[in-house]
Formats: C-alpha cells, sequence, structure tokens
C-alpha cells in the first residue's frame, strides 16, 4: 500500500512538472514580443539571378512594429520602399536533417519574409537584438530574391 502510494505521489509529481515547463510562454508569443518595437536597417543584400549580390548599408532604414501595423522605410537598389501595414507572424517546426527546427514568417499585404532571429540557434527569437528578413520571392536559380538585416 505504501509502495502503490509513493508511485502515485511521483506520477502526480511528474505530471505537475510537465504542466510547469509547458506553461511557459509559446514560442510564437516570444517570437511576436521580440519582433515589436523599432529596428534599424543595417544592410540590405540584393541576390541577382547569375548568383551576384549586392550590398548596400541600410542608413535610414527602419521597421517599426506595433501590435498590429509596420512602419517601414528602407531603401534597395536605389528604390525606396515605404508603407504602413498589417503584419502576421506564424511559426512552423520544419525538418533540418534529423531534427525539427523552429521558423519564423512574416506576412503583410505586399510581402513575405522568412525571419532569422540572432544567430537561428535554438530560442534565438528570445529577446532578439538581431534578426534578417528573407523575401520569400524567389529567383529562377531558387535563391532569395534580397535579405534586410536589421539590429534593436
Amino acid at each position: 500500500m505504501k509502495q502503490q502510494l509513493s508511485i502515485v505521489i511521483f506520477i502526480v509529481g511528474m505530471f505537475c512538472c510537465v504542466l510547469l515547463v509547458g506553461c511557459g510562454p509559446t514560442k510564437p508569443l516570444t517570437a511576436e514580443n521580440s519582433l515589436k518595437g523599432k529596428w534599424l536597417v543595417t544592410e540590405v543584400i540584393s541576390n541577382e539571378v547569375d548568383g551576384n549580390s549586392t550590398r548596400e548599408p541600410g542608413g535610414s532604414g527602419i521597421f517599426n512594429f506595433g501590435e498590429a501595423v509596420v512602419d517601414y522605410s528602407f531603401s534597395r537598389k536605389g528604390q525606396t520602399y515605404q508603407g504602413k501595414e498589417n503584419w502576421r507572424l506564424e511559426a512552423t517546426k520544419e525538418n533540418a536533417g534529423f531534427v525539427k527546427v523552429d521558423r519564423f514568417y512574416l506576412y503583410t499585404k505586399h510581402q513575405d519574409y522568412q525571419i532569422e532571429f540572432g544567430d537561428q540557434t535554438q530560442n534565438s527569437e528570445k529577446n532578439a537584438t538581431r534578426m534578417a528578413l528573407v523575401s520569400r520571392e524567389k529567383l529562377a536559380n531558387g535563391g532569395a530574391a534580397y535579405r534586410i538585416v536589421l539590429r534593436k
């Protein structure tokens, strides 16, 4: 009887531990909290179909993420892009070899990006101060059209 009670207490304790660990902020919420705020564009890298790329310093480019709207302005290949748009963040788990990794996607009215937080290690989205927005627009060779590098 005493042994059965010990087993039940052990199982209930383990269940509580699992619940407490699982009740932390979810990846999408953590990423969304990191995304909110003002980001300065440090560099824009434009890729070409022939494999060449052009690096442009960010200068005065910004992305300012509010609760539901992003206000942005940046230059790429001599053209200025600016506006205010609603944004949505999506988090997924994707296969990367033998493991699944977290991937984050930013959707706006005119553009979709894959977000790369920090060094892209586990939990790099937590309190991120560096990120890259990688255009989901693909070139004929399969590469991304451009990448915007930002810091908080």
